[in-house]
């Protein structure tokens, strides 16, 4: 796997986490519509079941996708905190806004008063950096062992 798979993961994984927060956040606080009276039990009792299973289903969802992707994310920052002392600090946060926060590289253009092309050629210039270096040691180190 190459750098920009691997940070192509990092996103999908920090999109798939906060998916799933979202979820369990809008059935928590408002719930689902009534299911018209249909229950758990061949669509007869209480309609707050099916909402009951909803949040269930919707923690399931979150407990999954934070078991593997917390990790991918932690080592997502290492790389990130390692990435920021080999090169200007501006590139560890042009990766992090778009490949964790999930943000178009448009909007960290306007954030940053970059250009977005420069944003791109950030971007490039760390996965070139991370791929020459290996992804390996961005998120392990190195051994001075001998």
């Amino acid at each position: 796997m190459n750098a920009a798979e691997w940070w192509d993961n990092v996103r999908s994984c920090a999109k798939e986490l906060q998916t799933a927060r979202a979820e369990l956040y809008v059935l928590e606080k408002y719930g689902k519509a009534s299911s018209g009276g249909s229950g758990c039990k061949g669509g007869v009792g209480d309609p707050t079941c099916s909402q009951a299973l909803e949040i269930h289903h919707a923690r399931l969802k979150l407990e999954a996708a934070a078991g593997y992707c917390s990790a991918v994310l932690n080592d997502a920052h290492t790389a990130l905190d390692r990435l920021s002392h080999m090169t200007e600090p501006r590139t560890a946060c042009v990766m992090r806004l778009y490949y964790i926060d999930g943000i178009e590289s448009r909007q960290i253009a306007e954030r940053l008063c970059l250009t977005r092309r420069r944003v791109n050629q950030i971007k490039a210039d760390a996965l070139q950096l991370c791929d020459d270096v290996g992804m390996v040691h961005m998120i392990r180190g190195w051994s001075y062992e001998s």
